[in-house]
């Protein structure tokens, strides 16, 4: 009895010093997230790639009472920090959660009778899971002629909802020719020198979280690395636009 009047004081109290921290059912009023350009963006869901962490800060009525999150769809929380109203934690999705909209419950601790109020046991958290890949092959690799239109095919996963991001792609003027789950036809104009990323993001996203890289993706160089250095003596393939031909003397492209 003594501890439950202890407590019961307590959560008077915090209510006394903050009406918003209950008096309601739980409810989301404010959900904020970090992001890549801003510290807190205010969104009406959570979005995290596969294999990604985001924080993430929520607040509402109870919310300064959840202890922790029911991991679902390979997402869960950690670093949970609450104070008043509000919560702020670390969401984590593994590499095998499914892409689209879900739900992550959050367990409320409700303080003991008479001040529960209208407190509930959880209440749901808005997720979005974007796709991340990742793409395990390209064609050609190696050295490419620089400055030149080259088409290259990609192999991995989900490729069939993926777009090119812009904010990595060092292709010029690219364009997707087409995608199936897991090959994608890109064109586009090589650069003048150094390694060349074909970036893929999620189409329904932001370009924030791209598409990985798989273990055995090879390298692509337009031409030479940017400066005086050549390409490194293991790129030893070599890929002309047809129908020139590759020159090792030389180390350019010639006409036949």
């Amino acid at each position: 009895m003594k501890t439950m009047t202890v407590s019961t004081l307590a959560v008077g109290a915090l209510f006394w010093i903050n009406p918003r921290a209950g008096m309601d059912a739980p409810r989301i009023d404010k959900l904020e997230q970090n992001t890549r350009t801003v510290e807190w963006a205010t969104t009406t869901r959570a979005t995290i790639g596969q294999q990604s962490s985001r924080k993430i800060r929520v607040s509402g009525p109870w919310m300064g009472f959840v202890t922790s999150a029911t991991t679902s769809n390979g997402v869960s929380a950690r670093n949970i920090v609450r104070e008043w109203d509000k919560v702020s934690m670390t969401l984590d999705a593994a590499a095998s959660s499914a892409r689209g909209d879900m739900t992550l419950r959050l367990n409320i601790n409700c303080p003991p009778p008479p001040v529960n109020l209208d407190c509930a046991s959880s209440k749901g958290l808005p997720v979005k899971v974007f796709e991340t890949g990742p793409i395990n092959g390209i064609s050609p690799s190696g050295v490419v002629p620089a400055n030149t239109v080259v088409t290259f095919d990609l192999t991995g996963q989900a490729l069939n909802v993926a777009k090119l991001n812009p904010r990595l792609l060092s292709l010029r003027n690219a364009s997707i020719i087409s995608r199936t789950s897991t090959t994608m036809r890109v064109r586009g104009t090589t650069p003048s020198c150094g390694y060349i990323d074909v970036a893929l993001t999620d189409e329904s996203g932001d370009g924030e979280y791209v598409y990985r890289k798989g273990g055995s993706l090879q390298a692509v160089l337009a031409g030479t690395i940017c400066g005086s250095s050549l390409a490194p003596p293991g790129m030893a393939q070599h890929y002309c636009y047809p129908p020139t031909t590759w020159s090792p003397a030389l180390n350019a492209c010639v006409q036949p």
